[in-house]
């Protein structure tokens, strides 16, 4: 085990150094796939990332902000997260399976510069925001956050 004390001197691999490693070495490998069928190889799952990390800052987010995530389990809920590591951007994660009133609470105490959603909630939205106003989007049953132009 390593001490503290040489901290400074080991260099940890990010969650995007992992990444980008498994491309080089599997990149037509399947990196991910849901119960439905929707796969990502390790090539896709790096460019269709990156192209979602450089969308969220060209947005406006800067390093250290946060985006809340109301989304299902799925590949893009992946790529999202692998956006927000390579961006230095905090994922909160609010469960899909949550009422209005309990996401409206994680999504205030958040304070999120963005807040991403599944279609499953748009009626509820509006309502849960109150006087906060992030950057919003919503992706729908056929759309990846990486397939977005991101307006403020």
């Amino acid at each position: 085990m390593k001490s503290l004390e040489n901290a400074e001197q080991t260099r940890v691999d990010t969650v995007a150094d992992i990444l980008q490693t498994s491309r080089r070495r599997f990149p037509d490998r399947v990196a991910v796939k849901t119960r439905d069928g929707a796969a990502r190889t390790y090539r896709e799952l790096d460019l269709r990332s990156t192209k979602l990390a450089n969308g969220l800052l060209t947005a406006g987010l800067s390093h250290g902000d946060r985006i809340c995530a109301w989304l299902p389990d799925s590949v893009e809920y992946v790529e999202l997260y692998l956006a927000a590591a390579k961006a230095g951007l905090v994922l909160v994660p609010v469960n899909a399976r949550l009422v209005a009133a309990e996401a409206a609470y994680i999504i205030a105490n958040a304070d999120p510069a963005m807040l991403i959603w599944s279609s499953a909630h748009d009626e509820q939205v509006p309502s849960l925001l109150g006087e906060h106003r992030p950057l919003t989007m919503t992706i729908g049953p056929s759309e990846s956050p990486a397939d977005f132009d991101f307006e403020a």
